[in-house]
């Protein structure tokens, strides 16, 4: 008898069988969690406002191949004169600094009235799990300064307490306006109340909302973040309290967008931040001391001045895929991710067992 699975017999086994049915099933799996998930976040129920509301606000634009136009796909919020903080699941597949720009002043995600960062680094926390969505942050070094006066810019500084339940809160970003789209074009905002960690568990299960993460959202729904606004702020104050990480659906009664707590992660922020600092500083030092060649080279520097962007006008979607052995390379979260899926993992060990 033949198995359905091509090439793969019943009696006997073989390794190769294994694998491909593990293959097939991964497959399976994250179909499954392509139909269940919004990757990444939009506002839903919000108004349009001026990015002068939310200076420390950015949109982090994304292309794979130099010809490609740039996309919005993230939110960040700006921290310090070089250092962009947003999700880690924002920055898990990027391959080198022309891949993203920060675009930061802007109310059009697609850019036209915004100014233009280009990336240097990027790094993100290194327990962060595409699975659990746990330790979701890291940050981007910009190639020069926002100066802050100039551009009328500034940075946040981060809540240094969880707020209580029902404590109002407030989240910007340019996402999709309703499950599915379709998406925002300008910058829209909507405030949402803090939902306890108890209630929140009760939604999604035991052990899935971690001491690193913190919910809200509407009870009755409506009113949420969703697909676009991944890695953008939940500010209590004009204070940093989370980043957009995941949920259910967006705006779906019972089920509270679930953010990543930033004051849980303050020492890894500031480690991570003084490290690439650090090595930044080296290289540059390493530079001028040793070659007349152009800073350039080791910081490539751009001006920063108003400029259109090349861009298209919907989100990137965010992606899962595997390396010729099966392996996971890439499974983008954002929210709406239904994370009681656990057999993933499963297939994950399977075919990491056999390839």
């Amino acid at each position: 008898m033949h198995n359905p699975i091509s090439g793969c017999n019943y009696q006997p086994i073989h390794e190769m069988c294994l694998l491909k049915i593990c293959f097939s099933f991964l497959q399976l799996l994250v179909i499954t969690r392509w139909i269940l998930a919004d990757f990444g976040t939009y506002i839903i129920g919000g108004h349009e406002v001026n990015i002068a509301k939310h200076p420390y606000l950015v949109s982090l634009r994304y292309r794979h191949e130099a010809q490609e136009p740039y996309r919005h796909k993230c939110a960040g919020v700006i921290y310090s004169e070089r250092i962009v903080i947003t999700a880690a699941q924002c920055l898990v597949d990027l391959g080198h600094g022309d891949n993203i720009i920060v675009v930061a002043a802007s109310n059009d995600r697609t850019g036209f009235d915004g100014i233009l960062y280009p990336a240097l680094k990027w790094l993100f926390h290194a327990d962060y799990s595409p699975l659990s969505v746990d330790y979701d942050i890291g940050i981007i070094i910009i190639n020069s300064s926002f100066e802050f006066q100039k551009n009328q810019l500034s940075p946040i500084s981060i809540l240094s307490y969880r707020p209580g339940s029902g404590k109002i809160a407030s989240v910007a970003g340019w996402g999709y306006r309703e499950e599915f789209g379709p998406s925002s074009r300008y910058l829209k905002e909507v405030e949402i109340a803090i939902v306890s960690t108890i209630e929140c568990t009760q939604s999604y299960g035991e052990g899935e909302v971690t001491e690193r993460m913190i919910c809200a959202g509407s009870v009755n729904g409506g009113k949420d973040a969703c697909q676009g606004d991944t890695g953008g702020p939940l500010i209590i104050n004009n204070q940093l309290v989370g980043l957009v990480s995941w949920g259910r659906g967006c705006g779906r009664p019972g089920f509270p967008t679930v953010y990543t707590f930033v004051a849980s992660l303050k020492d890894w922020l500031d480690d991570a931040i003084a490290n690439v600092t650090e090595d930044i500083n080296k290289k540059l030092s390493t530079k001028a001391n040793s070659t007349s060649r152009n800073l350039r080279e080791v910081l490539p520097l751009t001006e920063v001045n108003p400029q259109p962007i090349t861009v298209t006008g919907e989100p990137t979607t965010n992606s899962s895929e595997a390396n010729s052995n099966g392996a996971i390379v890439t499974l983008f979260i954002g929210n709406g991710v239904d994370r009681n899926i656990k057999a993933i993992s499963l297939a994950i060990v399977c075919m990491l067992k056999f390839s």
